[in-house]
């Protein structure tokens, strides 16, 4: 019996175990505690195989729709990035600023914000996931409590963040989470058009809490996505823009495809899914962000546009 359909068995044979020694009054509840205690029995018995390379992310400057301060912008960037770098299979890098800095190019559709351009700037230069933090606009409503002559003021401040994570190779949204907050109460000070804003000190607070909790919500997610990359050349060799830093070495195997059928992407952009597997390539040389593979790209893997990294049991 192979290792993947070995494991399976004895997963389900676990869970019919634990089903069969409980009383029918009982049986309502796997449905209730399921969706904790699969995770944990699975964690158990069957755990996930770890990831053999790191994914490179790109950490994105923040989308400000609010127009919060540029400090505050950079310290939830800083936020996201240490969070984020305490895994142990994700290789974090930041941006300052995209060259071409424009706030009427950003598209959004299915809740989807980011820069079609800035997408393929990230996976020229060998990200994997194009990682972004959005703060919405902020929305400040004054409310009248009480009666003359003990009325007051109050205000209620409704903040929404979101975290969108989107596949350089394909341009498909693998994470989107959002929070959203209303505050009522809390320190509110005057801005133009006189309106209403929530001060530095609650939105630094808010803001930097939620990062903390998307950030904890879907780093699993990245952690457990298949590491996958495009393939590059440079004369006849086959080069990936990746090395050492994501633990490339000379004994890493990696398995070719072929470029399959195109797809649509949410910017209307032409992506390119796997398509048939025609071999494998080892390591010729490997530098810290680059590894040059052993077969020729002019030779009978030409047809080559796509790798995935090889494990023992495949």
């Amino acid at each position: 019996m192979k290792t993947g359909n070995f494991r399976k068995f004895l997963f389900l044979s676990v869970l019919i175990a634990i089903i069969t020694t409980m009383g029918c009054s009982a049986t309502r509840d796997v449905y209730e505690v399921g969706s904790l205690a699969v995770d944990s029995v699975s964690d158990m018995i069957l755990p996930d195989p770890k990831p053999l390379l790191k994914k490179k992310i790109l950490v994105a400057p923040v989308i400000n729709q609010a127009d919060i301060s540029s400090s505050l912008a950079d310290e939830i960037k800083n936020e996201c990035i240490s969070y984020l770098s305490e895994n142990d299979y994700l290789y974090v890098n930041s941006l300052n600023k995209w060259d071409d800095e424009d706030s009427d190019s950003l598209l959004k559709r299915y809740g989807v914000i980011m820069n079609p351009a800035h997408l393929k700037t990230a996976e020229k230069m060998g990200v994997n996931i194009l990682f972004a933090v959005i703060v919405h606009p902020i929305e400040v409503t004054e409310i009248r409590s009480g009666i003359w002559p003990f009325r007051k003021d109050k205000y209620n401040i409704l903040i929404s963040v979101s975290i969108n994570a989107l596949d350089t190779m394909n341009g498909t949204l693998i994470v989107s989470e959002d929070i959203t907050k209303n505050i009522e109460g809390g320190e509110v000070v005057p801005s133009e058009n006189k309106k209403w804003k929530p001060g530095n000190e609650l939105l630094r607070d808010e803001i930097t809490s939620y990062v903390k909790k998307l950030c904890s919500r879907v780093i699993k997610d990245l952690e457990e996505k298949s590491w996958q990359s495009k393939l590059y050349t440079e004369g006849s060799s086959f080069v990936l823009k990746a090395g050492r830093d994501i633990g490339i070495s000379e004994s890493t195997v990696f398995e070719l495809f072929k470029k399959g059928e195109p797809v649509m992407s949410y910017s209307g952009d032409k992506y390119y899914v796997f398509g048939d597997k025609i071999g494998e390539a080892r390591v010729k040389s490997v530098s810290q962000d680059k590894a040059v593979l052993t077969v020729s790209a002019d030779g009978e893997f030409k047809d080559a546009a796509y790798v995935s990294v090889k494990r023992d049991d495949d």
